[in-house]
């Protein structure tokens, strides 16, 4: 298991190492009935996170693994209807998110993206995108999290990183200067 560095600080989000694999395939939207790798991929999630899977990691999407999904879910926090939502992909470490875990003392650029992000969908920063995760953007996590309905605890949790998504690809370099 490896902890996502953020910036200088480290997030509480501890992530599988095969989270990380550009070619894994998505979890995202799974629910009863679904089959294959990516299914046994989250069949083994849960089993590492401790929640028992009737059948184990067998790759069927049934009863036992929606139950499992859903006592997750619940302890999460999140809305527990046994689909593989974003947001139980990124608690479960099977989505990375960049914000993930970032608090108050963070610094660096997962903090001026999740600024950014913030900044993007209307929500003031005081002090804007600096880099710095200090009272301004507190306030303004707790404004995005009272927006959508979630409890405003200021931290970015597996709800709050889902809602905001990935951050945007840094634009292009220009071309450099052609020397002639």
């Amino acid at each position: 298991m490896s902890a996502l560095a953020c910036g200088g600080v480290f997030a509480a989000a501890f992530v599988p190492a095969t989270a990380v694999h550009a070619d894994a395939p998505s979890v995202t939207g799974l629910k009863l009935g679904a089959t294959g790798d990516a299914v046994k991929q989250l069949q083994q999630a849960l089993i590492a996170k401790g929640y028992a899977v009737a059948g184990g990691a067998d790759g069927v999407f049934g009863s036992g693994t929606e139950r499992a999904v859903k006592q997750f879910q619940t302890s999460q926090g999140l809305n527990a209807n046994g689909t593989v939502t974003s947001a139980t992909a990124i608690a479960l470490g099977l989505v990375a998110s960049p914000y993930l875990g970032l608090a108050q003392g963070a610094t660096g650029d997962a903090v001026r993206q999740l600024q950014q992000a913030l900044l993007d969908r209307g929500i003031t920063v005081a002090g804007g995108a600096d880099g710095v995760f200090g009272p301004g953007t507190t306030a303004a996590v707790k404004q995005f999290q009272r927006q959508l309905g979630y409890s405003p605890s200021g931290t970015v949790n597996a709800a709050t990183a889902a809602a905001l998504g990935q951050p945007a690809a840094p634009p292009p370099a220009p071309p450099a200067p052609d020397p002639a």
